[in-house]
Order: structure tokens, then C-alpha cells, then sequence
């Protein structure tokens, strides 16, 4: 959808945003092949010393870069005659849960300082209804000119009771606030500038936690750690958003909005039910203001941090009790949805590859690997493996020679100094260089060891085992002669066998020509004997089996004589 989400993009604007993303992915995919070949240049053959200047610049390039972009940032200034006035173009929405508390009056009326047009107050139930309203109404007359209202949501959540407010809206711009933060008397008027550029649809603020007195040890401790976490969340989101325009997340204690954004016809479905996945599995449920940070980039608009001292909030963290359901389970928020926004920006939205490349880095992808308990003892033990180190011990002593040698004196034969001047230069430098060779005769014994005695090692046990093949080879040769010998002796037994087989056929042969022919014979002289007794049939019947005793006796005189002349016996043929 287009900004105002009146019309589809066309074409030719999809393929402008495909073709920018692919222009960033290719950039940082050249930067990492570039300093991957830095990286094997200055490491050699040590894999330790690559893996940790990898490491290294992977963690720490960033915090270098925001270094710089935080001394490069510059607010937008306050214009002599501003677009947007509190009084007529701001509506403040107050999301409370805690109506009677002293930080949400004391809110209440720093905001009411500011002069905004409308307060919109919301509140859960019909109890903390009521709160709400007769703490307003104390304010009312304090204020006559900002227009309170108090409105009623029927659940106990941020995003439910934000969204009763929206549609109450009538003003261009509205500032979202917690409940328990402070402003300054210009906070609006400050907050205001970045919107003179009409491309801008979201201005975050910087943040200061209040130290509060009294504390024991432990609420001291957690105190700095929760004003810990907004220094370094102010210091980034400058950072991040002078080098490309893009933050991690706007925080929801007070950010500012404009209210088309708010009232665009898919914000409220995404804000009060984010799915992912293609919309397949939810809601997602990050914070809330991390759901407005990427619905406001994936519209187009540009997000701005106004980082001044008139537009600095204060606030409470780590105070609140008890600990383990307040600022320990803002902790825990803080990490799930650091993983669920991160990887919704990268995967769902992917509007970051085109417009925040860099953050795409510092942001989304470091922080999933933002391990500091692992990877900066990785890096120590990296470095103390690689041959850049250098030992605490080794850098004393030349610390401790250098000394000694600017001292530079020295004794003749008789005790007497000889000369106390410094030592010449010459002499500093050959000693430079014998230090120098020893490191390098040190460096050569350890590499003989890492890498030339094993491989020496291997080569003795190769040389082992091919003796042991070459003995193995040479009885393989010497038993392939014996038996070739008895082959050749069964191959001459095997060629007599052959030819006392072949004449034991050929004389089979014969008697069973013998036989056929024989057979033959008898059978012509039978039919001659059926065809002379045709005309009696009955005589011939008579004669015919006559005769076939005969034939039968005359064949059986025949076989006998047969066999006596070859010499078989009587079971050598079957007739």
C-alpha cells in the first residue's frame, strides 16, 4: 500500500525497492569479501588470530562506527515559525493501570505543562474508570486550556487501551506516553521540529533515568542498571539514526506520531493481533512500540531522533516492587521481543534491506548474536592462541630492559663509573633487534612443534608400513610361483585325462552306429513281410506275430555277437 493506503504500488515502484535491496546486499556482501581477504592477509596460516579479528570487527565495528555518528548527530532545530504547535496540533494518549499513583498525577501534570490541545486518558474497568476521572477533574481547573478525556477500555492492555483512543483523535500529531514518565516544560515544543520535514512520520526522544535517594545496596544496584540501559539505548538510536535513518525500536515511554499513521486502515488489525509467518501462527506479541517502529518504515516514512535537552524525559527503572515482576520481567520482554520484532524486520517486512542497510548490521543481525558472556571470552582465549600474543611476562621484561638501558651506565675495571650518558643509539637499536630474534627463534620452536614434528611423525610410521607392504608383497610373489608350478603339473594331468576321454567316446559312438543301423535293417525287411500278407488280414495278424518272435530272437542273436566282437559286456547297451 502507498502511504495514505489509497492505492497499491505500482510495478515499476516494487522493482525500484527489489533493486536498491539487491544493491545493499551486494555492498555488504563485497565489504565482507574484502575484509575477509584483510583478514587472511594479516593472519597467514594462524586460524586463531583469523577467527579473532573476525570476531572482533563483527562485535566491535559497529560500536567504532556509532562512535563516530553520535559526535556527527545534529537535532532539528526550533524554527522561528514552527508548522506544528501543542496547542493546536498535538493530543496526548496516556495508557494507565495505576491511576492513584503519584507517578501517574505527576505525568499528568508535566504533560498539562506542555500545553497539548487534548489529554486522552484510558484506563481499564470501572474502578480505575473512576480513579482516572476524579484525578483529572483536580487537574481540570489547574488547565483550562487543554481538553481532558477520559475514556474506558474493557482489558488490561497497552495496545486495547491505545486503541480506544485512536479514533477519538482530531489532531495532526499525537504523543504516546507511559504512565510514570516526566517531561520538561519545551518537551512538546522540541518534540515538534523534526515534523516541519513532511517525510518524517515518527520523532523519538531521549531518555534519563531519576536516581532516587535512599536506596539499599540492591536498589542502588538495579537503579544503575536500568539507567545503564537507557544510556546505551539513547546512544544507539542516535547513532543508528544519523548513519541511515533507522533505530531498533521508538520507545513507547514517549515517542510522537502522526495521527494518519494511527488511523491507516491496517494499523489497528496489525497493533491488537500481529501475526507472522504469512500470517499463519500469532499474535507475535512484541512491545508495542516495536510493531509501530516497523509498521511506520514499512509505510515509507522516515524516523527521527530529536536528542535535546529541552526534549529529554525522565523516568523510573529498577525501582519499582517488587523486582521480580517488574524490571526483571521488563528484562525478559525486552529479550523475547528483541528476537521476534528482529527477525519480523528481516524476514516478514525485509523494508530494512532497502532503506536501512546499516542497520540491518549494527541492529537486527548483531543483536542475535549479541552474547557478550561468550563471545569476549572467546576473543581472549582467540587472541592468546594466536601468534600475535604476547605474554604479561615477556612485555615486563623488555619494559624492565628498555629502563635499564635509557640508565645507560657502566663500571671500568676499578669500580669507577665510566660513562653515565644514555646509551647510543645503535646500541638500543641492536638490542631491539636481538630481543626480536629471540621472539622469532621462540615463534620457529613453537612451530616446529605445532606443525613439523607431527608431520615427521607421519612420515615415519608411512615409512614403517611400507616396508611392512613391501615384506607382505614379496611372500605374495613367492607363493604365486608354487602355485603357478602346481598348475602347470594339473594342467599335464588334466591333457591325459582328455585324450583317454576322447577315444572311450569314439568307441561309444561306433556301437551305437552299429545299433542304429541294425535297427534300421530290421525295420525295412518287417515292412516288406506286412506288405506280402496284406490280402489275409488274419494270416497275416498270425504271421506277423510269428514273426515278431523271430525278429525279437534274431535281434537279441545280433546284439550278443555284436557285443562279442567290441569285447563289452552285456550291461554296456540297453536296446
Amino acid at each position: 500500500m502507498s502511504r495514505n493506503g489509497e492505492s497499491p504500488q505500482n510495478w515499476g515502484t516494487k522493482l525500484f525497492i527489489a533493486f536498491r535491496a539487491l544493491i545493499n546486499v551486494a555492498t555488504m556482501a563485497g565489504i565482507t569479501i574484502a575484509l575477509d581477504q584483510c583478514f587472511t592477509r594479516l593472519a597467514g596460516n594462524d586460524p586463531s588470530l583469523y577467527w579473532f579479528l573476525a570476531l572482533f570487527t563483527w562485535r566491535y565495528l559497529r560500536f567504532i562506527i556509532n562512535l563516530v555518528a553520535f559526535w556527527c548527530y545534529s537535532p532539528s532545530p526550533i524554527l522561528g515559525r514552527p508548522l506544528y504547535t501543542p496547542s493546536k496540533d498535538v493530543t496526548a494518549v496516556i495508557p494507565t493501570v495505576a491511576p492513584d499513583s503519584a507517578d501517574f498525577y505527576e505525568t499528568l501534570r508535566t504533560c498539562a505543562d506542555n500545553g497539548p490541545a487534548n489529554i486522552l486518558i484510558v484506563a481499564p474497568g470501572k474502578v480505575l474508570f473512576a480513579k482516572a476521572r476524579s484525578i483529572v477533574a483536580e487537574l481540570t481547573a489547574q488547565y483550562p486550556s487543554v481538553q481532558f478525556r477520559v475514556l474506558k477500555s474493557e482489558i488490561v492492555s497497552k495496545r486495547g487501551q491505545v486503541a480506544v483512543a485512536i479514533p477519538h483523535i482530531e489532531t495532526d500529531i499525537v504523543v504516546l506516553l507511559d504512565d510514570h514518565v516526566f517531561w520538561g516544560p519545551r518537551f512538546l515544543e522540541s518534540l515538534l521540529c523534526p515534523f516541519a520535514d513532511t517525510a518524517v512520520g515518527l520523532v523519538g526522544t531521549n531518555k534519563r533515568v531519576i536516581r532516587l535517594d535512599g536506596l539499599n545496596l540492591w536498589g542502588r544496584i538495579w537503579n544503575m542498571l536500568g539507567a545503564t540501559y537507557l544510556c546505551r539505548h539513547n546512544f544507539e538510536i542516535r547513532a543508528t539514526n544519523t548513519v541511515d535513518g533507522g533505530v531498533f525500536v521508538i520507545s513507547g515511554r514517549a515517542c510522537a506520531i502522526r495521527t494518519e499513521i494511527l488511523q491507516h486502515p491496517h494499523f489497528l488489525r496489525g497493533y491488537t493481533n500481529e501475526m507472522f509467518f504469512f500470517g499463519k501462527f500469532g499474535p507475535l506479541n512484541p512491545d508495542d512500540d516495536n510493531y509501530i517502529t516497523r509498521f511506520v518504515v514499512r509505510q515509507g516514512w522516515k524516523i527521527k531522533i530529536q536528542y535535546t535537552d529541552d526534549s529529554v524525559l525522565e523516568t523510573k527503572v529498577g525501582v519499582e516492587k517488587p523486582l521480580a515482576t517488574k524490571f526483571l520481567g521488563q528484562c525478559q520482554r525486552w529479550v523475547r521481543t528483541t528476537w521476534r520484532s528482529n527477525l519480523c524486520s528481516l524476514i516478514t517486512d525485509r523494508t530494512v534491506w532497502t532503506t536501512q542497510p546499516y542497520c540491518v548490521y549494527s541492529v537486527y543481525l548483531t543483536s542475535l548474536t549479541n552474547f557478550a558472556a561468550v563471545t569476549d571470552p572467546l576473543l581472549v582465549y582467540l587472541f592468546t592462541h594466536s601468534s600475535a600474543y604476547t605474554s604479561g611476562l615477556r612485555l615486563a621484561c623488555l619494559i624492565d630492559v628498555n629502563n635499564s638501558g635509557d640508565a645507560g651506565s657502566s663500571k671500568n675495571g676499578t669500580g669507577e663509573d665510566d660513562y653515565t650518558g644514555p646509551e647510543h643509539l645503535h646500541v638500543l637499536a641492536l638490542r631491539a633487534i636481538r630481543i626480536r630474534i629471540e621472539q622469532l627463534q621462540k615463534f620457529h620452536t613453537n612451530h616446529i612443534k605445532r606443525y613439523q614434528e607431527p608431520i615427521l611423525a607421519e612420515l615415519n610410521y608411512i615409512k614403517a608400513a611400507l616396508k611392512a607392504l613391501h615384506r607382505e608383497h614379496q611372500a605374495i610373489c613367492d607363493n604365486l610361483v608354487i602355485i603357478q608350478e602346481r598348475l602347470g603339473e594339473v594342467a599335464i594331468q588334466a591333457d591325459g585325462a582328455g585324450k583317454a576321454e576322447g577315444l572311450a567316446a569314439e568307441a561309444q559312438a561306433t556301437i551305437t552306429k552299429t545299433i542304429e543301423d541294425l535297427t534300421a535293417a530290421i525295420a525295412g525287411v518287417e515292412e516288406r513281410w506286412y506288405q506280402a500278407l496284406s490280402e489275409n488280414a488274419e494270416t497275416a495278424q498270425e504271421y506277423a506275430s510269428s514273426a515278431k518272435s523271430e525278429k525279437l530272437e534274431n535281434v537279441e542273436t545280433a546284439v550278443n555277437s555284436e557285443k562279442d566282437e567290441n569285447g563289452s559286456s552285456e550291461d554296456d547297451c540297453c536296446f
